[in-house]
């Protein structure tokens, strides 16, 4: 921040959600010749190695050439003329375009129901939950949901089925309304700022006038302090420190500090999840956050879990994670 930098930008590649948008717009407002409007979308950087096949398929879509017939009930938004080449718009794509703007039409979230009969006085229906969080979930996950955790019984299409675990220690659930997480040039940005502050040397310096009051200072100090004191080292970008401990029920909780954010975290996380599995036959809950790591493990008897089940290379993390 006080360098005046920016984080780098990542812009989504062939976007075909937005392709079949602008290309709906653009034929309702007149009639396009697929070869021009091709070069055309290629000009723009997120579709500038958008393949011809994939841009065809897109308009097969689009023109009602489906690739079976469970998709019969969705109306062509566009007629293609494959001798000449022309698209029109069929009656209704104009409004279609001017009033279904955006990118994301299915939230993404899954109903959370009881099992059918199960339920008390009153909805099956317990909350929803964001696709990503299902799709990392297993059957006999324990889940936290209002006040009460609950174990995932099915997942099906669009639903998933539970059932009361009272007491059972419980992963919170996440929803993507989160943002996507602090990328990691920004992590080892605010990693080096945390060496700075442990070392004194920021304070040494010369400071911004804004942050060079009295109670402002001692606060960091009283913070950077409290950490020290609880794991011995402050975590930064040269130090990534890992604890150890029982929760109240008895299960392994091992966190690990990190800075580097959860794009780097997630993955490393279903890493994770993935190596324990292996080692002890165990589905743990592996959490991760902008600030690091939490895995609980069943209890076990043998071997203590440590440090090495986080320590990965690119090669195992990535056959881990995909396994997951």
């Amino acid at each position: 921040m006080f360098a005046g930098r920016l984080e780098n930008l990542t812009p989504p590649h062939n976007p075909l959600d937005v392709l079949a948008q602008q290309t709906v717009a653009a034929a309702a407002m007149d009639a396009l010749q697929a070869d021009e409007w091709y070069s055309r979308v290629r000009r723009a950087a997120p579709w500038k190695d958008l393949p011809r096949r994939v841009f065809d398929a897109t308009l097969d879509m689009l023109s009602g050439r489906y690739p079976s017939g469970d998709f019969s009930a969705f109306r062509p938004k566009l007629v293609w003329n494959r001798e000449t080449g022309i698209l029109t718009a069929r009656p209704g794509a104009q409004l279609l375009a001017v009033t279904s703007g955006g990118t994301i039409p299915d939230r993404g979230m899954y109903s959370v129901l009881l099992p059918e009969g199960e339920e008390q006085a009153g909805s099956r229906r317990v909350g929803e939950l964001d696709e990503e969080m299902v799709y990392e979930s297993r059957v006999n996950d324990i889940i936290t949901l209002g006040a009460t955790s609950w174990r995932i019984q099915q997942i099906t299409r669009d639903q998933v089925i539970v059932t009361p675990a009272p007491g059972r220690s419980a992963r919170l659930p996440f929803w993507r309304g989160e943002g996507n997480g602090r990328p990691a040039e920004l992590g080892e940005m605010i990693g080096d700022f945390l060496h700075l502050l442990a070392d004194g040397a920021f304070f040494s310096g010369t400071i911004p006038p804004w942050l060079a009051e009295e109670n402002t200072i001692a606060n960091i100090q009283g913070l950077i302090d409290e950490q020290r004191n609880a794991t011995g080292i402050v975590p930064g970008s040269r130090h990534l420190v890992l604890e150890r401990c029982r929760d109240e029920i008895g299960d392994w909780r091992i966190i690990l500090h990190s800075p580097y954010g959860r794009r780097v975290h997630e993955p490393w996380a279903l890493a994770i999840a993935g190596r324990i599995h292996a080692l002890w036959g165990a589905d743990a809950s592996v959490v991760a956050s902008d600030d690091g790591i939490v895995a609980r493990i069943p209890d076990t008897d043998g071997k203590l879990p440590d440090a090495a089940i986080f320590c990965l290379n690119q090669k195992s993390c990535c056959k881990l994670s995909a396994r997951r």
